[in-house]
């Protein structure tokens, strides 16, 4: 992939002028993997640090899976553990597909995780859903079933910016959409 497929320069291209990012593979809100902490707990680092604006969260995937093998808490609670650091700043949060069967990475686990995000926005008007299940191939995926190949990573990079700048476009305030669910 060039450097101009990539989420930094897709985020440059929709108008964003400031950009933080703390990306880790494989941990949940709650769970840290290898040396990644919970994304819980950077998320309160930023908030420390004053960070106050808009926020794209690509979560839940490790967290459906670990409800589904029995660990606590629920989908609901993780969900509003980050909601409880993001306050009313507004925020962007990537729904979930995959192409797994079942397990705790199976389609009913992203799928509960994905109901639970759209039950949610009645009761914070500052989030919007960016629809990546709607819009994500089958052929973008990884031998895994999970994670995506160059040609869905540049994909997702380009969709996810597109859905930021169509879900908070820039010097308006917080739009009230007719659903929260983006999609392109």
């Amino acid at each position: 992939m060039c450097s101009s497929d990539l989420i930094p320069a897709q985020y440059t291209r929709v108008g964003v002028k400031t950009q933080h990012f703390e990306i880790a593979g494989g941990r949940s809100i709650n769970e840290g993997y290898k040396d990644a902490r919970p994304a819980k707990r950077s998320a309160e680092t930023w908030k420390k640090k004053g960070y106050s604006g808009c926020w794209v969260l690509a979560l839940g995937t490790m967290d459906a899976a670990a409800v589904k093998k029995g660990i606590k808490p629920g989908l609901q609670a993780r969900f509003q553990m980050m909601m409880d650091v993001i306050g009313d700043d507004p925020v962007l949060w990537v729904n979930l597909k995959g192409r797994r069967g079942g397990g705790p990475w199976g389609a009913r686990s992203l799928a509960a995780w994905n109901k639970m995000l759209r039950a949610a926005c009645a009761e914070h008007p500052n989030m919007r859903i960016y629809n990546w299940a709607g819009d994500v191939k089958k052929s973008w995926y990884i031998s895994d079933g999970i994670h995506q190949n160059s040609e869905g990573y540049k994909y997702r990079a380009q969709f996810i910016a597109d859905a930021l700048a169509q879900a908070f476009p820039a010097d308006t305030s917080i739009p009230k959409p007719e659903s929260c669910l983006i999609d392109l």
